[in-house]
């Protein structure tokens, strides 16, 4: 278990430990993204993931600003395991036991990550990198478009984050656990330069 929970082979370490991913300033990130969508109640960054009125407020204030809905996928102050439909995933469905498994693995590891990812994500979609099926996601969301034309129908489905769904991870299903773990962890580095940029400013735009 230990082996397993220790993913020394890869990049989350490092990242892990970045000034990004500090609590305090994504918590900053945070309240002044809530704020900005006039929310009706307005949650301080800490106070997100303490109950399921915060993590929906939090969800309900990303699906505004980007004309989407993510309210109705949050059942509690938890990260949803979702299909692509974006309903829930069976409790005892082998993706679930899995990621919950990888998060687990990173709590042990990274406790602050860990509660960052629990406060801020609101949800993760396993997918097949190499399923070509429709997905009901690309009724809301312009793959394509937000990946810069690098994801095209046809490809399989899209793995990663998207600047047109920001709080939903989409994480390659049947990886070993390890990398299950770096894999989430990459994708909240993403998820949380995203905050940033919303946030504070980051990028001109030229970067879009």
């Amino acid at each position: 278990q230990s082996q397993i929970c220790t993913p020394t082979h890869c990049s989350c370490v490092l990242m892990s430990a970045h000034p990004l991913l500090r609590p305090e300033f994504l918590d900053s990130c945070v309240t002044a993204i809530v704020q900005g969508a006039a929310c009706q109640r307005v949650p301080n960054g800490s106070e997100i993931g303490c109950d399921t009125q915060n993590k929906r407020c939090w969800a309900a204030a990303l699906g505004k600003l980007q004309g989407i809905q993510l309210a109705s996928v949050v059942e509690d102050g938890k990260i949803q395991f979702l299909n692509h439909s974006l309903i829930p995933l069976p409790t005892s469905s082998p993706q679930t036991k899995g990621l919950t498994e990888a998060l687990d693995c990173i709590k042990s590891m990274y406790p602050e990550l860990h509660n960052s990812m629990i406060n801020y994500v609101v949800g993760i979609i396993p997918v097949c990198r190499s399923s070509t099926k429709p997905s009901t996601l690309e009724a809301s969301v312009n793959v394509s478009a937000a990946t810069c034309g690098l994801w095209q129908p046809g490809m399989g489905q899209f793995v990663g984050s998207s600047t047109g769904h920001l709080g939903i991870l989409w994480i390659e299903a049947g990886l070993a656990r390890s990398d299950l773990v770096c894999g989430l962890v990459h994708e909240f580095v993403h998820f949380a330069l995203n905050l940033a940029d919303m946030s504070a400013g980051v990028f001109t735009e030229a970067a879009y």
